[in-house]
C-alpha cells in the first residue's frame, strides 16, 4: 500500500493505433450525458472523460467517486503493435481532501497530547486519531486499488490487450 496511491502501466495490443482509437472512442461518454447512466442506457463498465489525439483522460463511471482512479494515457504505434500506456492516479480534489482530513487528525492529536500532559486527560483518546488515520489510508488504498483493477481488466478485454 503507497501513501498516496499512483502507478503506471502499459498494455500491448495487434490492434492498430486507428483502431484502439475507436475502441476507446465507443467506451468513453462525456459527463454531459451520464443522466443517461440514471436511466440506465449506459453500459456499466464505460469510461467517462475525453479522447483528443492520441491522449486521453478517463475514469470509470461510478456515482461514489472519492478514491476511483483518473486514467491519463497516450496511445502509442510500435512496430506492427500499439502500445497503450495509463497514469492510474488519486484526482486533485480527492487529494486536498485527504491532506485536509490528515492535518485536521494531526491537530486533535497535537492538542490531545497537550491534555494528557497538561490536564491529565486520560491517554487511551490519543488512540482515536490514529485509528481515524489507518481507517482513511486503508479506505483510499482499497477502493483506488480495486477500481484499478476492475478498469485493467476492462481495457485488457475490450483492446484484446497484454498487459506488460
Amino acid at each position: 500500500m503507497k501513501l498516496i496511491p499512483r502507478e503506471k502501466i502499459t498494455l500491448e495490443t495487434g490492434l492498430s493505433k486507428k483502431e484502439v482509437h475507436q475502441i476507446l472512442y465507443e467506451n468513453i461518454v462525456s459527463k454531459k450525458t451520464l443522466i443517461n447512466k440514471i436511466k440506465g442506457n449506459i453500459n456499466d463498465n464505460c469510461f467517462e472523460g475525453f479522447i483528443k489525439d492520441d491522449r486521453f483522460e478517463i475514469q470509470r463511471v461510478v456515482f461514489r467517486k472519492s478514491f476511483v482512479p483518473l486514467l491519463n494515457g497516450h496511445i502509442k504505434s510500435v512496430d506492427n503493435e500499439t502500445k497503450v500506456i495509463v497514469e492510474f492516479k488519486i484526482r486533485n480534489f480527492t487529494l486536498v481532501f485527504v491532506i485536509v482530513a490528515f492535518s485536521f487528525i494531526l491537530f486533535v492529536f497535537i492538542m490531545g497530547i497537550i491534555g494528557v500532559i497538561k490536564q491529565n486527560v486520560n491517554p487511551i483518546l490519543l488512540v482515536f486519531p490514529g485509528i481515524l488515520v489507518c481507517f482513511i489510508f486503508i479506505l483510499m488504498n482499497i477502493t483506488f486499488n480495486g477500481e484499478k483493477e476492475k478498469a485493467i481488466q476492462y481495457l485488457k478485454k475490450t483492446l484484446r490487450a497484454n498487459y506488460i
